[in-house]
């Protein structure tokens, strides 16, 4: 069998996280802990360094907390995903650190942001988006830089968390700018490197074909592994011992269902 895309991982700076090694990575991982403790970062964490280049992903990121009637500015929640702790020692805080080992060929990506302030420019109501008007107040603005290196970080040059970036010396790097009270786009194309990956939330699963989907392709890639639906079945037996069996059920050959045998 192939080596995993990821056999383990260090986020070296992330929301609350200031220094997380994960390692010995199976098919099947748990998270577990108490409220609060950082979980879901961590699986934000995992979703960016699996796509790092996808801007998308980052605004998807950022805002998967956020009241959908929330009139938080746009930048704040961006602002959020970079470190939140005071007493770091490192000379540059406000950067993401993630480092990761296994056969997935983007093994370093690391971002930072820079504020700034624009004045003069198109501003739209929140509550009529069609509704704009020059401003002469400033419009404060995040410039976020990424970096993504193919390369097994290897090389003793290699810059420690904290330091400041050089995209000229990055394999991989995008930028991109999010600013307050404006309509802020963001392009739908990804580049490499990319691990294909989803981020089922405790509401989407329930409310979506997701989950369903998403097992059903495991499913299909891990023909070669006839173990991979014990594993998952034996995950779950631990949460519901009354589950018997799990299996993929195709509608006329195009919906999927998942059947649970109770």
């Amino acid at each position: 069998m192939s080596e995993l895309p990821l056999t383990s991982l260090n986020i070296a700076q992330f929301r609350g996280i200031q220094d997380l090694k994960l390692d010995a990575f199976g098919r099947v991982n748990l998270l577990v802990g108490l409220n609060n403790a950082g979980k879901t970062s961590v699986l934000d964490a995992i979703s960016l360094f699996c796509r790092p280049l996808d801007i998308a992903n980052w605004r998807e990121t950022a805002r998967r907390r956020e009241v959908k009637s929330s009139r938080t500015p746009e930048t704040e929640p961006f602002k959020w995903l970079f470190p939140q702790f005071t007493n770091s020692r490192l000379p540059n805080p406000h950067s993401i650190w993630i480092y990761g080992n296994g056969g997935f060929a983007g093994r370093r990506v690391m971002a930072e942001y820079n504020e700034f302030e624009e004045y003069g420019q198109t501003e739209f109501s929140i509550a009529d988006p069609d509704d704009e008007e020059i401003s002469s107040e400033s419009n404060r603005g995040l410039e976020i830089s990424v970096l993504a290196d193919y390369a097994p970080y290897t090389d003793p040059r290699m810059r420690l968390p904290g330091e400041s970036m050089n995209l000229a010396d990055a394999q991989n790097s995008v930028e991109f700018r999010i600013v307050d009270n404006r309509r802020n786009t963001y392009p739908t194309a990804v580049k490499d490197p990319a691990i294909e990956m989803a981020l089922i939330s405790t509401h989407s699963h329930k409310t979506t074909q997701d989950t369903s989907w998403y097992f059903s392709r495991a499913i299909e890639r891990e023909k070669t592994n006839e173990h991979f639906r014990q594993d998952v079945l034996e995950v779950l037996q631990r949460f519901d011992s009354g589950i018997l069996d799990i299996d993929v059920v195709r509608n006329r050959g195009r919906t999927v269902s998942l059947s649970v045998k109770h």
